[in-house]
C-alpha cells in the first residue's frame, strides 16, 4: 500500500507518492534511488533507468546526453567477452 511504501522509503507524507500515482507530479532522482533500494536490490541499474525515463524526462535526457543508455550495452559486451 501507499502507507507502507511512504513508510519504507521514509517519507513523511504519503501525498507525494499519491500524485506520483495520479500522474500530478514527478519523482525526483533521489526517490527514484530510494525505490531501487527497495523494490530492486538484485538488478537496480534497469530499474532506475527505466523509472527515470517514465517518471522523470528531464533528467533522464541529462543523463542520456552523459551516455548513461548505453551501460546495458556495454553490461552485455563485456558479459560475451568473459564467457
Amino acid at each position: 500500500t501507499l502507507s507502507e511504501m511512504s513508510e519504507a522509503l521514509n517519507l513523511k507524507d504519503k501525498s507525494l507518492l499519491e500524485a506520483i500515482e495520479n500522474g500530478t507530479s514527478t519523482l525526483s532522482f533521489e526517490l527514484i534511488l530510494r525505490l531501487a533500494a527497495l523494490v530492486a536490490r538484485n538488478d537496480p541499474i534497469p530499474f532506475i533507468m527505466r523509472t527515470t525515463r517514465n517518471y522523470n524526462p528531464e533528467v533522464w535526457q541529462i543523463l542520456n546526453d552523459w551516455g548513461i543508455g548505453r551501460i546495458p550495452l556495454q553490461f552485455e559486451r563485456e558479459r560475451e567477452f568473459i564467457n
